[in-house]
């Protein structure tokens, strides 16, 4: 018998594989030959200047070119006691709403991040899957641009 927490741990890793599936096949822009591969706007290093521990604290985006096909290469950090603790690279996915989107599986955790420029700052939502017996959770932050 499954128990309830490490259900709820299967359902939302479901939840979130599927949302970024959805969005790979009808909510992306289609690629087109036309698109240079010019540095898109959430290019750079972005900060969170409230990172507390544990909070996600920095992402840092490539855009990357294959075959006249831009796509993007996002790095996530978290704030650890005494530096950063990444969660590793993942490949950036556009979504029909603009934003960028990328799936990191952690040690603990499963997790999606939605990133949105609007304006002078990048507004973020981390959906967090876990592991074990601890719960879901999400998490919005406003980042700024460090480069």
């Amino acid at each position: 018998m499954v128990k309830p927490s490490a259900f709820l741990s299967l359902a939302a890793m479901v939840l979130i594989s599927t949302l970024l599936i959805s969005g790979l096949i009808s909510g992306l822009t289609p690629a087109r030959a036309d698109i240079t591969c010019s540095a898109s706007e959430e290019s750079g290093i972005w900060i969170n200047p409230k990172a507390e521990a544990t909070a996600l604290a920095r992402i840092e985006i490539q855009t990357t070119c294959n075959l006249g096909e831009r796509g993007w290469k996002i790095r996530a950090l978290t704030r650890c006691a005494r530096t950063e603790c990444s969660w590793g690279y993942a490949a950036g996915v556009r979504r029909a709403d603009g934003a960028l989107a990328a799936l990191y599986s952690t040690f603990t955790a499963e997790r999606l991040i939605r990133m949105l420029v609007e304006k002078d700052s990048m507004k973020i939502v981390v959906v967090s899957a876990f592991r074990g017996s601890r719960e879901n959770a999400v998490h919005r932050y406003v980042f700024e641009r460090k480069y």
